[in-house]
């Protein structure tokens, strides 16, 4: 299942409900003026109202999405088991492990050749994934 590494990030989520507080604090009643030949121009204006509150809704809820996505981004996410994402744990994995041969991989400290131990524990890696 999931866990966050941050979960102190996650209080963080009641500022979701920023754009809805600013949203509703901003909302201005219309001043209302009557016309008796305005008829026409009402029912247009509602057809445009109508698409206006739409695309207003969805950036609103976009809005929230997006600092949903940063708060969760910042709690940093974990898996703690891989067969919660695969089924089971007997699925064949793919797996590449690159290993450094540059001159800095050469040099020998008090375990041996740095490139020897890398070789090592890329094996224990591939061992584990049996």
């Amino acid at each position: 299942m999931f866990s966050f590494l941050q979960s102190t990030f996650l209080f963080a989520l009641a500022a979701v409900s920023l754009p809805f507080i600013i949203h509703l604090l901003n909302k201005r009643k219309p001043k209302r003026v009557r016309f008796s030949t305005l008829y026409f121009l009402k029912q247009l204006q509602q057809k445009k109202m109508r698409r206006l509150k739409i695309r207003q809704l969805l950036l609103l809820i976009l809005r929230a999405l997006i600092i949903a996505m940063f708060v969760l981004a910042f709690a940093r996410p974990t898996l703690k088991s891989r067969s919660f994402l695969l089924g089971s744990a007997n699925v064949r994995t793919a797996a590449a492990i690159v290993l450094d041969n540059s001159m800095s991989m050469q040099w020998e400290g008090t375990q041996g050749q740095l490139y020897g131990s890398a070789l090592e524990g890329a094996k224990n890696i591939l061992q584990q994934l049996k």
